[in-house]
């Protein structure tokens, strides 16, 4: 029988081990370009206000395309603003807590904000202080 075959189950073992091991090296090398794109994408927030619940992030730097920003309030996710402009370097992007899910800012707490690249989200990349 198959299954009692030592050469058989060797090479299930190792079709398997081949499986896992290609899957982790197609993941990884994802994860390393998502990561660069990540490290060469400068943004700042240009303002972030009270009064409109909006907050404003112009691109510094990098050449990727950006797919989304995510808004973080005091550490916590609040959005996750798909980018459907170029958002290139020099341009601004609008991001309006207003819209449904409403979230409302409050004067003195932080923004953070960072790049979403193909669905793999990067570590933030600049942060405020809301404003009245």
């Amino acid at each position: 029988s198959c299954l009692t075959n030592p050469y058989f189950i060797a090479a299930a073992v190792i079709g398997v081990l081949f499986l896992v091991v290609q899957n982790f090296v197609d993941t990884t090398t994802g994860d390393i370009e998502d990561s660069g794109s990540c490290l060469s994408t400068t943004m700042q927030i240009t303002s972030a206000t009270a009064l409109d619940d909006k907050v404003v992030v112009r691109r510094i730097g990098g050449t990727d395309t950006v797919d989304g920003l995510r808004v973080f309030v005091n550490g916590a996710l609040v959005r996750t603003e798909p980018v459907t402009s170029g958002f290139t370097v020099g341009e601004s992007v609008t991001i309006n807590l207003a819209v449904p899910p409403a979230y409302n800012l409050l004067a003195n707490q932080e923004v953070e904000v960072a790049a979403v690249f193909a669905g793999s989200p990067c570590n933030v990349a600049d942060s405020a202080i809301v404003t009245a």
